[in-house]
């Protein structure tokens, strides 16, 4: 099995090379670091952004909910005091059938007393 396998050449690294791969990882790392802030910003703005416009919709909707809800209040009272009538206007009836039955009642055990 270890006759198969390619043997690699080992390769010497020089103190040029070390440096020369150093300065190519930094620079690496300092474009990272470039495209990363670039990045951040980006989502900073896009987050500012988006966070503005959910504000304003969750504002029109409240004022939306407000005039519904204030829409809502005033049929429910217009409801209400039509109810409040009807209640009243049966209590008339009611105290008015009460006292002419009482009163038919008196009358009739006069007429039979008389």
């Amino acid at each position: 099995m270890v006759a198969c396998m390619a043997v690699m050449a080992r390769e010497t690294w020089t103190d040029e090379r070390l440096d020369d791969l150093r300065a190519d990882m930094n620079k690496g790392f300092d474009e990272s670091k470039k495209e990363v802030r670039e990045a951040r910003a980006e989502t900073k703005a896009e987050f500012q952004a988006l966070r503005t416009e959910t504000k304003a919709e969750f504002q029109t909707l409240r004022a939306e909910t407000k005039d519904e809800f204030r829409e809502m209040r005033g049929e429910m009272n217009g409801h209400f005091n039509a109810m409040n009538t009807r209640f009243d206007s049966l209590q008339k009836t009611m105290v008015v059938s009460v006292v002419s039955m009482s009163a038919s009642i008196v009358g009739a055990l006069l007429a039979t007393q008389l």
